[in-house]
Formats: structure tokens, C-alpha cells, sequence
């Protein structure tokens, strides 16, 4: 749970005042949110190696679509936004800390959560995008070979031996699953079936091949005043990945930022306010959309706090027994009191 906590500070210089606060004077001091945006792009690395028996899968197991050499490649799987707040140096305030002036409930980073008697709820924190490597090695998972299997004298033998071995691993579960044969029930009978579903897949992979796969995250930064659109955003190559927006070796993802032009143009208007005011954010908003020549990957609207407004709060929020709550995202009010 993030900590929240009552800043007094002194402070002689900050990047923006509500008014200007005396020297040696005991001041409060807040910001408002700035809105960040970051893109994190989801993508498989596949390597699939050819079995030990790839040359005999038809022979002995009729199946033609078989790993025959080593490849691999990238598969782009997914494209997420995420959106997350940081004290706006620009939007600073300082208040002297007077008699009669409300409670400011700050957050760790600085940001104003809170003013007068409201109730505030606990944050509960999120789990933050990292990179992620994950990797399914199924050569790794390969049974040793059987005593008959060694013996067989010959790559054709063994292949023979071993389809031999996937035949009676398949009549063995048909027979559990008709009753046929003496075996437990309930719990113990789907462990068996498990054991030889695992048992057959691992000695087919022999035959057709098998696959390691890492899962992949990239994250990159995204300017949510970098308005425009038809803009590259990064280039994805099924040989490399992930590439910068200006590597001509991979296919283009687009994006495109729209402000809300009403929300945007009203927003250049910031009321005059008395010089003990306390502010909060009226939020400007923006249309983001990342696509490429198949997919729409993302298409939402997201409230941005940098390019809304400054407003101070009424005058009734300041008294005793009133309050507002803010939104710690955006900086607009949530609740009055």
C-alpha cells in the first residue's frame, strides 16, 4: 500500500505558485498529476528443431508435416497501453501553512490526493510491466531412450521401435478409458491418463519436431502531446523483433494522437483565483490509436491531465467540515463534501 501522508516543507523557490509565499514563511506544498503513457508490446521468440526420427514420420506414423530443419522467427502477438501519473513540476504549488487553512492529504509523489475532512481509500498497488522471458524447452523434456530402443542397431530400427512404443501407449489408454483393464478410479485414473498422454506426446515429438518459445515484452515510451497521425511507432520484423521506428527492415505499427478539441480549447481558459486558492485539474483528453496493416491493436480515448486546465476549488471545499477527493490520475475532482 502506497504510503500517504500531510507535507510540510520550507521551501523558498518552486516551479509554480498559487501566490507568492514569504521567505522564511512555513509553507505546504503540492503538484498536480502529468499523465505518462507507455506502449508494451507483446511478441513470441520460436525456435522449432527437427526431431531425431523427422526422416521416418511418415513411414511409421503417416504424418507429413514435420519440423525437417532448425528455424526460427517472431510472432507479434499483442499491443497494450498503460497509463500512469507523475508529479507535473509545471502544476507546483506552495501555500503558506496559516491558520484555518485544510488539510492537504499528498501522496509519495507529491501529488495532491485530498483537501479538508474526506475520507481517503487505500491504493492498492499494481503490478508494473516488466520484460518478460518465459521459455517452454520441450527438447529438454525428451524421455531417455528404452533399453530397446539402443539395441534396434540401426536410425531406422529405433524410429520402428519407438512408433512401436507410441501405438502401445495409445491402445493402453483406450483400454483404461473402456474399462477393459484392471485401474484405479477417479483421481488416480486421470494422473495414468495424464502420464501417458505426456508419455506419447514426448516420443512423437521424436518424429515431427519440437518447439521452445520465450514470451516477450518490450515497453516504449509514448508522447501524449505528440499529436498526428500516420506516425511509425516501432517496426516489427518476423527475423529480429522489435526494431526502432526508423529500421526499414521491419513492417511498420502506426499510432495516432487526436486531441478532443473541445475539451482541449476550453481548456485555455484558467478562471482568476484568490491567492490562497488550491487547485485541481480540469483534464484535456485525447483519441490514441496503434494499428498496422491487419490489426487495430489499441482505440480508446484516455484523459490526459497536462492538457487540460488549472481550476481552483470552491470556496466551500475550504471550510471545516468539507473536503474534495481528487482523482491521482488525472487530477480532476472525484467527490465534494
Amino acid at each position: 500500500m502506497k504510503k500517504i501522508f500531510v507535507i510540510f516543507s520550507l521551501m523558498c523557490c518552486v516551479a509554480a505558485s498559487a501566490y507568492e509565499v514569504p521567505q522564511n514563511t512555513q509553507v505546504i506544498t503540492y503538484a498536480l498529476p502529468k499523465t505518462m503513457a507507455e506502449v508494451q508490446v507483446e511478441y513470441d521468440h520460436v525456435v522449432v528443431s527437427p526431431g531425431i526420427f523427422w526422416q521416418y514420420a511418415e513411414r511409421y506414423l503417416g504424418k507429413v508435416d514435420v519440423v525437417t530443419e532448425k528455424k526460427e522467427y517472431f510472432q507479434l502477438k499483442d499491443v497494450k497501453l498503460r497509463t500512469y501519473a507523475v508529479a507535473d513540476s509545471n502544476k507546483t504549488f506552495a501555500l503558506a501553512a496559516a491558520k484555518g487553512l485544510p488539510q492537504l492529504i499528498i501522496n509519495g509523489k507529491g501529488v495532491l490526493v485530498a483537501v479538508g475532512d474526506v475520507a481517503v481509500p487505500d491504493a492498492k498497488r499494481k503490478p508494473q510491466a516488466e520484460e518478460c522471458h518465459e521459455s517452454f524447452d520441450k527438447k529438454n523434456m525428451l524421455p531417455p531412450l528404452t533399453e530397446e530402443q539402443l539395441r534396434a542397431g540401426s536410425m531406422a530400427k529405433m524410429a520402428e521401435s519407438t512408433a512401436k512404443m507410441i501405438y502401445r501407449i495409445r491402445e493402453d489408454r483406450m483400454n483404461l478409458l473402456n474399462g477393459e483393464t484392471d485401474a484405479p478410479d477417479g483421481e488416480a485414473l486421470k494422473t495414468m491418463l495424464r502420464k501417458l498422454e505426456q508419455t506419447e506426446r514426448q516420443l512423437t515429438e521424436m518424429f515431427v519436431g519440437t518447439s521452445e518459445v520465450k514470451h516477450k515484452t518490450t515497453t516504449l515510451p509514448l508522447d501524449l502531446a505528440d499529436e498526428g497521425a500516420n506516425r511509425v511507432l516501432f517496426r516489427f520484423s518476423s527475423v529480429s523483433g522489435v526494431l526502432e521506428a526508423d529500421d526499414l527492415a521491419g513492417a511498420p505499427v502506426m499510432f495516432e494522437i487526436k486531441p478532443d478539441k473541445v475539451v482541449y480549447e476550453f481548456s485555455k481558459k484558467t478562471p482568476k483565483a484568490p491567492k490562497n486558492a488550491i487547485y485541481y485539474n480540469q483534464p484535456g483528453r485525447v483519441n490514441i490509436k496503434i494499428y498496422d496493416d491487419k490489426n487495430v491493436y489499441i482505440a480508446r480515448d484516455v484523459d490526459v491531465a497536462q492538457l487540460g486546465v488549472i481550476v481552483p476549488l470552491p470556496g466551500f471545499v475550504l471550510k471545516p467540515g468539507h473536503g474534495a477527493l481528487l482523482n491521482t490520475a488525472t487530477g480532476a475532482v472525484k467527490s465534494l463534501k
